[in-house]
């Protein structure tokens, strides 16, 4: 269930996630008062925005024009990250342990190549428009680790859709299958 869920509050997670659960754990210091200053910059501008959408009687449309793409965004981005994710080795480590997805300029360029994904993993302070030359960069080693590149989010999102929730046993099950697949086209080379 939960995992199903989180399309639907994906993106409320992600908040969570980036803005107080990994601050709270990473961020020490000046890194730390910088966020916090960040944070209060937002609920400021937030706060002023809904503030003068009221005064002007436009608060309804204010708030359809605001979260209804919001939410849109929040479903694009659960997809985004459940396929990023999705049956990849468990604690396989930063370049096998995730997936990139090869798709279309249009899709990268609204992501910012973040579906460029094991680069990122690897090396995460990469900025987004290097992503695609890193990507080249660590082609052989993803070939040589077996590592997961995909053409789809969507092809990878629907069968974890229809497959539903990873599970240990599962996911050793379909890397072994994945990796006698590769095999053959291993030996050829």
């Amino acid at each position: 269930m939960l995992f199903y869920a989180y399309l639907l509050v994906g993106g409320l997670l992600t908040i969570l996630q980036f803005n107080v659960i990994y601050p709270a754990q990473q961020f020490r210091g000046k890194r730390l008062w910088v966020h916090l200053g960040e944070l209060l910059l937002r609920a400021v501008v937030y706060t002023s925005l809904i503030w003068w959408a009221a005064h002007q009687g436009v608060l309804g449309k204010f708030l359809k024009v605001w979260l209804i793409p919001g939410y849109i965004f929040s479903l694009l981005n659960s997809v985004r990250f459940i396929a990023e994710h999705y049956e990849t080795p468990w604690e396989a480590g930063q370049l096998a342990g995730t997936r990139t997805i090869v798709s279309n300029p249009v899709n990268s360029f609204f992501w910012n190549n973040i579906n460029y994904h094991i680069g990122h993993h690897v090396y995460p302070g990469v900025p987004w428009y290097n992503l695609q030359k890193l990507h080249r960069e660590l082609l052989p080693e993803i070939v040589r680790q077996q590592a997961v590149v995909d053409g789809s989010y969507w092809r990878v999102f629907l069968k974890a859709c229809c497959r539903g929730p990873e599970s240990v046993t599962r996911n050793v099950e379909m890397l072994s299958r994945r990796k006698a697949r590769l095999l053959p086209a291993a030996d050829v080379s």
